[in-house]
């Protein structure tokens, strides 16, 4: 059956690992101690015994008392041991009292022979024993090397120069006791390790787990609507950093529904009143036949073009963010296409007393982008500037040179300005500026969330410059082509 986590709480998930880890290491220590400890075990013996013979060839060349250095390396080591001159003759025997070992002259002379027969000079064999004091056999391991030896032997006396022999005894195996010992400490580490990993553990899947579940807890706060929920950051690394990423959102989603609920205000005014001019004016001209003229033909004409613009600015928003408007890239020039525009706005705003100052220079700058779009742009902007025109009733439009091949379209009003808090807030649809909304004396109001969303499309760089009382310079950079005649978008 498959495991599903998604049931299990990580508290109940994290003790379960963690009890799991402390067994596989319990059993890893029990494995070592049923299949290599003896082997290790044996492996040391062998090598304390390769040692010994060593130490004791370099006591024989060194010519110190080798009587008293055998004496204390076989009691030291448990170790018997036997030195057999040039000619067969032994000359020294000491064996371990805790070993229990004798040798026989025989099997002596047998180890130096098979000694002999080695290539190496060396001899090892495993022997199975019956000690008169032990209960079993013992194992041992008998170590047999030949080495050369002078006439004379320090502590000892002269000798048969030549080729000598060093044999080592021991046992290879611990003793039953020892044995007993051990498992007993293993059975009590057991049980400790146990129960310290269980308390470790719950101790651990709580501290790991707490966090989390505050989280959840607020973050089911949060799915309900209650964007004043606060997470705490004040945890582990990986949990500090959802936190924080978690109150990011808080704050955004918060955000968003508040302009959500101030847009839905909004647009309810802006379709509430020429829907109520359109019926009120229609209903006058119904009632009363001389009221039926082309003044007040006009102001329904009016209101359900103001009407047709607010629709199809949402529908422009939403088409731009769900990616399905089409981009054509032309080539045209800027400063021909800033002229065209301010020359329909002249026309238009001439009987209001709105002029357009428009600055550039004679040299002619070409771009390769949608043409359409980037006019959409600019009538956007420059609608932002007369909704705020100051009272020169101006709107200036700009077109300056950059480095690296650019050049900047400014339309500048000279109008209220904006607070430098509210310069990052004014491209969002849901913005307003104040916070009793009046309707938009040009387009629907969301001209900038156009511009922004259609800037961001065409990977242009954009931004405004304002100051209180001295009014706004809105911008936006387009890559020149010089005589190039085509580029992708």
């Amino acid at each position: 059956m498959k495991f599903d986590k998604s049931k299990r709480s990580v508290k109940w998930l994290f003790l379960g690992y963690f009890i799991a880890f402390v067994v596989i290491m319990i059993a890893l220590l029990w494995t070592f101690r049923l299949l290599f400890m003896d082997m290790m075990y044996k492996q040391v013996k062998m090598s304390i015994v390769e040692k010994t013979a060593a130490d004791i060839e370099r006591e024989i060349n060194r010519g110190g008392d080798l009587r008293k250095y055998v004496s204390m390396l076989s009691v030291n080591n448990d170790t018997s041991i036997a030195i057999i001159d040039g000619d067969g003759y032994i000359v020294l025997v000491s064996e371990s009292e805790s070993d229990g070992y004798e040798y026989a002259p025989s099997e002596l002379s047998e180890l130096r022979n098979e000694a002999f027969a080695s290539k190496k000079g060396i001899f090892i064999k495993e022997v199975t024993s019956v000690n008169s004091d032990a209960e079993k056999p013992v194992k041992r391991v008998v170590y047999a090397k030949n080495i050369e030896i002078g006439d004379r032997i320090g502590g000892i006396g002269e000798v048969r120069e030549g080729t000598g022999t060093i044999v080592l005894t021991c046992r290879v195996l611990p003793m039953t006791s020892t044995v007993k010992t051990i498992n007993i400490e293993l059975v009590t580490v057991t049980a400790t390790m146990i129960l310290v990993a269980l308390c470790v553990a719950i101790l651990l899947a709580k501290y790991v787990s707490r966090p989390l579940v505050n989280i959840n807890n607020k973050s089911a706060r949060l799915a309900h609507g209650d964007y004043g929920v606060v997470f705490d950051e004040n945890s582990y690394k990986e949990v500090s950093e959802l936190s924080k990423t978690l109150n990011y959102a808080t704050g955004e989603l918060g955000k968003t529904d508040r302009l959500r609920r101030e847009l839905i205000a909004n647009i309810s005014h802006d379709l509430r009143t020429p829907l109520t001019m359109i019926r009120g004016y229609a209903e006058i001209m119904r009632d009363i036949p001389d009221e039926n003229n082309a003044e007040n033909m006009d102001v329904i004409i009016r209101e359900a073009e103001y009407l047709t613009s607010l629709v199809n600015d949402m529908m422009d928003i939403t088409k731009f963010e769900a990616d399905v408007v089409g981009y054509d890239a032309e080539r045209f020039e800027i400063g021909e296409l800033i002229s065209e525009i301010a020359g329909r706005y002249g026309s238009m705003y001439k009987m209001k007393g709105v002029s357009f100052d428009v600055k550039k220079s004679d040299k002619k700058h070409f771009a390769v982008s949608d043409r359409v779009k980037i006019t959409n742009v600019i009538y956007n902007l420059i609608n932002n500037a007369i909704n705020h025109i100051g009272e020169d009733n101006t709107v200036y439009l700009t077109l300056e040179e950059r480095a690296g091949g650019y050049v900047r379209i400014h339309v500048i009003d000279t109008g209220d300005g904006i607070e430098e808090s509210k310069l990052t807030d004014i491209w969002d649809r849901y913005y307003k500026g104040e916070r009793t909304h009046k309707r938009e004396s040009v387009g629907s109001g969301l001209g900038l969330s156009i511009v922004k969303t259609v800037l961001n499309k065409l990977g242009c760089h954009y931004g405004v410059v304002s100051k209180v009382g001295e009014g706004s310079d809105f911008f936006f950079d387009l890559e020149t082509v010089g005589d190039r005649t085509d580029k992708s978008l």
